[in-house]
């Protein structure tokens, strides 16, 4: 009776070895599935998402004032701003070097207006 008690608890422990290796298995391709789903949706919320609005860093009088300005140097031609915004703002502490390097850089993209004769 030995023997078949033996080959009984072989059989049993190899069963259950099968058993719970598979469900390891099963339980390892069901988490790398939610992680893949997670990754998913949040690649489509971020995609679905809203652009983020900017912040004004400039106030309407001033951009009004710029536009005024614009307006003048282009008379009766079509023209579109994109984006004005600060070179320095006021509370950096900017070398002055720095800041005549780039009013000269500035300075050189003036647009030249064409005059009738």
């Amino acid at each position: 009776m030995e023997p078949n008690l033996i080959e009984a608890l072989k059989l049993s422990a190899a069963g259950m070895l099968i058993v719970f290796s598979s469900l390891i298995i099963i339980a390892l391709v069901i988490s790398v599935m939610r992680s893949l789903d997670e990754k998913y949706t949040k690649a489509q919320e971020r995609k679905n998402a809203p652009a983020p609005v900017k912040q004004q860093t400039l106030d309407n009088l001033t951009l009004v004032l710029i536009s005024a300005a614009t307006a003048t140097v282009l008379q009766n031609k079509q023209y579109r701003m994109r984006s004005i915004r600060k070179i320095v703002s006021r509370d950096a502490t900017v070398a002055g070097w720095a800041m005549e390097g780039r009013s000269v850089l500035h300075g050189s993209h003036v647009m030249n207006v064409k005059t009738e004769k």
